[in-house]
């Protein structure tokens, strides 16, 4: 063979045919050439042979369709699609793509294949690289399988149900395995029956009240010996003698297993293993198999603890005596880490803020009521203030979440800084006089003008740091100071600062206050919290662009501080004073269509507009609201967006697509309440996001402005 030239070496037209022809016999991938004029193929390397099963002499004059399947993965039939990608590539596309190939031996074979159309004059021909990329698949649908069941488990999936799916899902991984897991009664030495979503029914029921012992199979073994047992021939091991009865007319010949363990002491079950040939695992076998047990080990440990819980409840009446040690174990079983990913926290959330929308939507409500008593006004003024502080708590997690994953976002606005800090300093104060500590409020004499921040998530930092400060304070001042550093035409720079005289901090517990579920001092100042609200507000500073400081002397108080550099502009027109209750509307009736598959959710709404005079549908999914919809032509729309049948983002754009409703202003609401709601929302079509649970004082501006409403209102009673 002719040596490459340096030429040759950067121009691949510069090659002999003895060099590219080695370059193409003797690459790693696959290689096919055709013909788009013939249509046919006219050779393959070394590589795409082996890939394939073929000879290299038989892939001349074969149709590309020979080589593929029937169909793709979407559906459409392979010669269509691949005539469509011949085609583009002919014109000089050469982007990547997944194929569904067949292989000789009719064995699936996904691919990642690039077209490219060779520089020959007076030909088109097309250099097929391919790559098998079947062990990335395969790894790819473990991961989602994975991430699935762990969502069954989060929400209580039957465990049969889970278990099964695992097996179907390991068994996914190898072609001719075949999975099982067995479980031990609860006397720990009998087995029930095997799961399975592939072995013989018969074979499954065969384990039912069979002792476990060191010559039962691999499963009865490897649950007594409490380790994993490797079979690789089931006829010849002696473990397997009493059973070869059992598993001979099935064919299995091999038959690895490993138990499931509680805290490495409790033996649970097994994960099992098979295949209808002498085999021993390979380093990916027993990868699947610790996979598998890990997995089973989550599901099962929940189940048990679920199960342990309920009967604690079932027993309460019985267990007065002993009711604070029963309660104390089961809150002890409770609080055993939780193995999912905080990638499960959103759901949760939904989950959590249903049931909260409905407490304290309702006890909104009631309390509009004129006749309520001033026991029965405390009570749900109490009711609301705990779901809140509820709310409060979730929000404080969600947050840690957000903030861990980097998807925490700030949403600035225009507010009056001096109202918003007047506000703050007036709620610690009366915290403050609880506790007859006395509290100052040091304002700079120059605050008279608007700032350009996210108020919610300041007035939350400032809360917080106040909050910490009454309560490690137990005589003395907590004192509350914000100064104008610098101040130009269209920013300043703020420095806030809060100090006290409390217990202090020593040097060793500065860094820690920081840490989430972190909490120093004494038992007693624990009480009322996570130790998650310093953690946040640090993370929340740092988005807005600082850090928070902190000095402390243990015994004389601490001062913790932070600088701000904020848009600002003019002042803010005061909000209404005193505030009013909305009692209706002036002019013709509204029709408001409620749409939430939760009854007590559409419930409270439904209550809530019609005692201020609207005429109120109920929808329990996006379908009847859309045909509700057609058939009313309601004024407003108000639509949960998680809901089954039909989700409320589809029903939104199907109500956008008709002519007669495209202008019907519609208020979305999700117990989610993440940006990606909030967005995905407003994508789709609604004019309005608001979060769950649902406060009238958020909601009923927004109905005024879509329907451009004028309210009646009242001064509500002190």
């Amino acid at each position: 063979m002719t040596p490459l030239s340096p030429a040759a070496a950067d121009d691949p037209s510069a090659l002999d045919a003895d060099a590219y022809r080695a370059l193409f016999d003797h690459a790693p991938d696959a290689i096919v050439l055709f013909d788009v004029d013939a249509g046919r193929m006219i050779g393959a390397n070394h590589s795409a042979a082996a890939l394939f099963g073929f000879r290299r002499e038989d892939f001349a004059g074969m149709p590309v369709s020979q080589l593929s399947a029937a169909q793709q993965a979407d559906g459409r039939p392979s010669r269509e699609v691949a005539a469509e990608l011949i085609a583009r590539a002919a014109a000089g596309e050469t982007g990547p793509f997944e194929w569904l190939y067949r292989s000789a031996a009719g064995e699936d074979l996904s691919c990642e294949v690039r077209l490219v159309l060779m520089p020959l004059a007076g030909r088109r021909l097309l250099r097929i690289s391919i790559l098998d990329i079947r062990e990335r698949k395969l790894a790819e649908l473990l991961r989602s399988g994975q991430s699935h069941l762990l969502e069954m488990i989060a929400k209580d999936a039957p465990l049969e149900e889970t278990l099964t799916s695992l097996a179907a899902l390991i068994e996914s991984q190898s072609k001719g395995l075949f999975c099982t897991v067995v479980l031990l009664q609860e006397d720990g030495i009998h087995m029930q029956a095997a799961l399975g979503p592939s072995m013989p029914p018969d074979y499954l029921l065969a384990h039912e009240g069979v002792a476990i012992g060191p010559e039962v199979g691999s499963c009865g073994t490897a649950m007594f010996l409490r380790t994993p047992v490797i079979v690789p021939d089931i006829l010849e091991d002696f473990r397997w003698a009493p059973f070869k009865d059992l598993v001979a007319p099935h064919g299995f010949r091999a038959c690895w297993s490993t138990p499931i363990m509680l805290n490495q002491e409790l033996v649970l079950g097994t994960f099992a293993m098979y295949y209808r040939e002498v085999r021993s695992p390979g380093p990916q076998d027993m990868r699947l198999l610790g996979v598998a047990t890990y997995m089973a080990g989550i599901a099962i440990e929940r189940t048990r603890r679920r199960q342990q819980l309920q009967s604690y409840h079932e027993h309460l009446a019985e267990l007065v005596e002993h009711r604070t040690l029963e309660l104390q174990a089961a809150k002890e079983r409770a609080e055993i880490a939780n193995r999912a990913k905080s990638s499960f926290l959103a759901s949760m959330s939904h989950e959590l803020r249903t049931p909260l929308n409905a407490v304290i939507g309702f006890a909104q409500l009631l309390k509009l009521d004129a006749s309520l008593t001033e026991r029965q006004t405390t009570g749900l003024s109490i009711i609301q203030s705990s779901g809140e502080h509820l709310l409060s708590l979730i929000n404080d997690v969600l947050d840690l979440s957000r903030i861990e994953a980097g998807k925490l976002d700030l949403r600035p606005l225009r507010f009056d800084l001096h109202q918003a800090l007047a506000t703050v300093a007036d709620l610690i104060r009366v915290k403050a006089d609880q506790k007859n500590l006395l509290f100052v409020y040091e304002s700079a004499p120059d605050l008279a003008f608007s700032v350009e921040a996210d108020d919610t998530r300041l007035r939350q930092v400032l809360l917080n740091l106040l909050g910490n400060a009454v309560k490690f304070t137990d005589r003395g001042e907590v004192r509350f100071a914000v100064e104008v550093l610098r101040r130009e035409a269209t920013r300043a720079t703020l420095r806030f600062e809060v100090a006290d005289t409390g217990v202090g901090i020593t040097p060793g517990q500065r860094e820690r206050i920081f840490r989430p579920f972190e909490q120093v001092g004494d038992v007693e100042r624990r009480a009322g919290g996570t130790g998650l609200g310093l953690s946040i507000s640090r993370e929340l500073v740092r988005l807005m662009g600082s850090d928070i400081k902190v000095r402390s002397d243990p015994g004389i108080g601490s001062r913790f501080w932070f600088e701000l550099t904020l848009p600002i502009g003019g002042p803010v027109a005061p909000p209404e004073f005193p505030p009013r209750r909305i009692t209706g509307y002036e002019g013709e009736r509204k029709r408001v269509l409620v749409v939430d598959d939760v009854p007590v959710n559409r419930a409270m709404l439904a209550d809530l507009l019609s005692v201020l005079g609207f005429n109120v549908t109920e929808a329990a999914d996006g379908q009847q609201a859309v045909e509700l919809a057609q058939a009313q032509r309601p004024d407003l729309i108000v639509m949960d967006v998680v809901m089954p049948v039909m989700d409320g983002l589809t029903a939104i754009r199907r109500i956008r697509e008709m002519a007669a409703l495209q202008t019907v202003p519609v208020i979305a609401t999700s117990a989610s309440a993440s940006s990606g709601d909030r967005e995905a929302s407003l994508a789709a079509g609604a004019n309005v996001f608001v979060s769950k649970p649902i406060v009238q004082a958020a909601l009923l501006p927004e109905i005024g402005g879509l329907l451009q409403l004028r309210w009646t209102s009242e001064v509500p009673k002190a």
